[in-house]
C-alpha cells in the first residue's frame, strides 16, 4: 500500500482528535484510581484502530461502530455510572461526527454513502475538521467552567477560545500562499496545534492562580469575619460578668436615692444605664453555626449605632450542607445592598433578617426600608452607585452560588421595603 500526503497527514491529526477526547472526558470524569496506564492503553489502541480502519476500510458506518466500541472502552477507565459514560460517548461521537460531516459538505459533497468506502483527501479540510471537534470540547469545558463558577472574568475564556479561530484563519491564509509546499502546510499545521495546546496550558495554569488568589481573599475576609466574632463573644462575656458585679452596686444607689425621694436623679440614673447599654456591642446571630453567625454579627455591628431597628429571626443547625464560600458571598453582598440602603434614610431605618433551614432547603430573606429610589435596565435591576461599571457584580454573584445549588435569587419591593430572597436547594439534608 503507498501512502499518500492525505494519510500522513491523517496519521498527524488523528492525534488532535484523541486530544480532543481525552479533554472531553476529563471535563466529566476522573479516572479511576490505579487505571492511568490502562486509560493510556486505551487511548492507544483508539489511535491505532482508527488509522488502520481509515487507511485499509475507511467505510463510515464500520468506523461510526468502531468508534462507539473504543470510546465506551475508554469510558471504562473513568469514574462514572453506565448511564453518564452513555451520555458523555454519544455527546462525544455527535461532536467529532457533526464536525466531519460539516466540513465535508463545505468541501466535498453533502451526501455520504455510510456503506461504502468514502474518498476525502482534502489536508486543510481535514484539520478544520480536528480543529472545530477541538473548538468545541473547549467550548463545553469554558461553559461548564462558568457554571460551576470559578469565579473567571470573561474576557479570559474568550481570549482562550479566539486562539483556535485565528489558529484556522491564519492556516487558511498559509494555504493559500502560491508555492506553499506539502511540507510546509504540515509544519505549520502541527504548529498551529501546538500553539493552541500552550496556550491552553497557559490559560488554565493562569486561571488557577487567578481562583486561588480569590479564595485568599475570601479567606482573609471570613477570618475576620471570626476574629470579631471571638472578640464579640468575649466581650459579651466580660460585659455580663461586669454586670453580675456591679448590679447589686446600682439597686443601692437607686434605692437611697428613692429613699430620699430624689426620683428625677433615680429617673436620671436609671436612663444613664439604659444609654450605656447601648455602647456595647450587640450579638443578633447566636445559632452556634460559626459562619453565619460571624458574617452578621460583624455586618451589623454599628447597626444600633445608625439608629437601625433590626429584627432578627434565624433557625439553623451548627452546620450546613452550602459551602461556605457561597454563603459568604450571598450574605454579604445581601447585607451590605442593604446597609447601604439604610444609610441613605434619616428615619424609619429597618431591616429584616430571617434565615430558616428545613428539609434540606435553606431560605435567605433580606427587608429593609429604603429611599423608594431603583433603577432598572432591560428589565432587570441595577446599581444606583457612583461608577456602575465597577459596581454591579454582588448580586450577580449571589446568583451564581444560587444556580450551584439549583437555587433561586428573587428581589422584589414596593414604595418603602425592598427585599431579596434566596433559596438554596440543599443536596444533604443530615442535620
Amino acid at each position: 500500500m503507498t501512502f499518500t500526503n492525505y494519510d500522513i497527514a491523517y496519521l498527524f491529526f488523528e492525534i488532535i482528535t484523541l486530544y480532543s477526547i481525552k479533554m472531553f472526558y476529563g471535563i466529566f470524569f476522573h479516572i479511576k484510581k490505579g487505571f492511568t496506564y490502562f486509560a493510556a492503553a486505551a487511548y492507544f489502541a483508539y489511535f491505532a484502530i482508527t488509522v488502520t480502519l481509515n487507511f485499509f476500510v475507511s467505510v463510515p458506518i464500520i468506523n461510526l461502530f468502531s468508534n462507539i466500541i473504543l470510546l465506551f472502552l475508554i469510558s471504562l477507565c473513568y469514574e462514572a455510572t453506565l448511564r453518564r459514560r452513555l451520555v458523555a460517548m454519544v455527546e462525544c461521537l455527535f461532536i467529532m461526527f457533526a464536525s466531519e460531516a460539516f466540513i465535508s459538505t463545505v468541501t466535498k459533497n453533502v451526501y455520504i454513502d455510510l456503506i461504502r468506502k468514502y474518498e476525502y483527501e482534502n489536508i486543510l479540510g481535514l484539520f478544520f475538521s480536528r480543529m472545530i471537534i477541538f473548538f468545541l470540547v473547549l467550548l463545553i469545558s469554558k461553559l461548564i467552567d462558568v457554571r460551576k463558577n470559578k469565579d473567571l472574568p470573561y474576557r479570559l475564556n474568550l481570549t482562550v477560545l479566539s486562539v483556535p479561530i485565528i489558529t484556522m484563519i491564519i492556516e487558511l491564509m498559509i494555504s493559500s500562499i502560491n508555492g506553499a509546499t506539502f511540507g510546509l502546510v504540515i509544519i505549520s499545521m502541527v504548529l498551529m496545534f501546538v500553539i493552541n495546546v500552550i496556550a491552553l496550558f497557559l490559560f488554565n495554569s493562569l486561571s488557577k492562580f487567578y481562583v486561588h488568589s480569590l479564595e485568599l481573599v475570601k479567606t482573609e475576609q471570613e477570618r475576620e469575619y471570626y476574629q470579631y466574632q471571638c472578640t464579640l463573644m468575649q466581650n459579651a462575656t466580660d460585659d455580663i460578668r461586669s454586670f453580675q458585679h456591679d448590679i447589686s452596686n446600682h439597686f443601692m444607689i437607686i434605692e437611697d436615692m428613692l429613699k430620699n425621694e430624689k426620683e428625677k436623679e433615680a429617673f436620671a440614673y436609671i436612663l444613664e444605664l439604659v444609654n450605656s447599654e447601648k455602647t456595647v456591642p450587640v450579638i443578633y446571630s447566636a445559632t452556634g453555626n460559626i459562619a453565619v453567625d460571624s458574617i452578621i454579627n460583624y455586618k451589623l455591628c454599628r447597626a444600633a449605632l445608625n439608629d437601625i431597628e433590626v429584627k432578627v429571626d434565624i433557625i439553623i443547625p451548627k452546620e450546613l450542607p452550602v459551602e461556605i464560600m457561597d454563603l459568604s458571598a450571598i450574605l454579604t453582598n445581601l447585607l451590605d445592598n442593604a446597609l447601604q440602603a439604610l444609610q441613605r434614610l434619616k428615619e424609619n431605618k429597618k431591616l429584616n433578617i430571617k434565615i430558616l433551614y428545613k428539609k434540606g432547603i435553606l431560605l435567605i430573606r433580606i427587608q429593609n426600608t429604603y429611599n423608594g429610589i431603583v433603577k432598572y435596565e432591560n428589565g432587570e435591576i441595577v446599581t444606583t452607585k457612583e461608577s456602575p461599571d465597577k459596581h454591579g457584580y454582588g448580586m450577580k454573584n449571589v446568583e451564581t452560588a444560587a444556580e450551584k445549588y439549583d437555587g433561586v435569587c428573587q428581589v422584589t419591593h414596593d414604595d418603602n421595603v425592598f427585599m431579596s430572597e434566596v433559596l438554596l436547594y440543599c443536596l444533604s439534608d443530615d442535620f
